[in-house]
């Protein structure tokens, strides 16, 4: 059996600004930093042997702040960076809906059919290249203990894979918080298994989540519109 604990990185600049991440190669905040080591004590009495994370670098120095309670070896690997999602990548997220409306349903709607403008990436893409690094990972670490620090789409992902289930179930999977923590036991190199631990923030004062964009969307917008009505702007 193959034990992997999947992350979600901490608080990056576009999750404050409210822009679309992608695999734009955002830093993380203070903020994230400090959720971070929330997580990073969480699991500092946690037998972890090794260490991945995505290439972007809100996932790789989530990866290394929790590594310094292990000291093993950190891996980047591309198979578990976030889907580059084209010409939506770092655009207004309130501006998202009007301007990519048929990428904006796949992506609220029908995520297994999602692929931005101007990229060869995709979801579905994402989802197999996810399932074989997961493949990998359960053949290259039998009976160890393994840390995938990664992205919020990626972490959706590892749930539905966890569960036995296929892309088209993907759209049930709830998005995670910054550093929220899901842990699967796979038995075999065919990913069967169980999911045990599903998007736990636990380590994280409520003070220090990250707002969720689409709970205060419309709040949002209403802003915006009274200060450009002020300014007598327009978009």
């Amino acid at each position: 059996m193959t034990t992997i604990y999947f992350c979600r990185h901490g608080e990056a600049t576009g999750n404050v600004n409210f822009t679309f991440q992608g695999c734009t190669d955002n830093p993380l905040t203070d903020n994230g930093r400090k959720q971070c080591e929330l997580l990073a004590q969480r699991l500092k009495d946690t037998h972890i042997d090794i260490i991945y994370t995505s290439p972007l670098c809100r996932a790789w120095e989530t990866g290394k702040l929790i590594n310094k309670y292990h000291n093993v070896r950190l891996i980047v690997d591309s198979a578990f960076q976030e889907v580059c999602c084209g010409a939506i990548e770092d655009y207004d997220m309130l501006d998202l809906h009007d301007d990519f409306p048929q990428e904006m349903y796949w992506w609220d709607h029908e995520p297994w059919n999602f692929k931005g403008p101007n990229t060869d990436d995709s979801i579905a893409n994402r989802f197999e290249v996810m399932k074989n690094g997961l493949k990998r990972l359960v053949t290259d670490h039998p009976g160890q203990t393994v840390l995938i620090a990664s992205h919020g789409g990626e972490l959706r992902m590892f749930n539905c894979i966890a569960q036995g289930l296929d892309i088209m179930h993907l759209g049930e999977m709830g998005w995670g918080d910054n550093t929220c923590l899901s842990c699967a036991e796979f038995d075999d190199e065919e990913l069967n298994g169980r999911l045990v631990m599903k998007n736990d923030v636990a380590h994280v004062d409520k003070t220090m989540i990250t707002p969720d964009f689409w709970l205060i969307k419309e709040q949002l917008k209403a802003e915006r519109d009274a200060r450009r009505a002020a300014e007598g702007g327009s978009k």
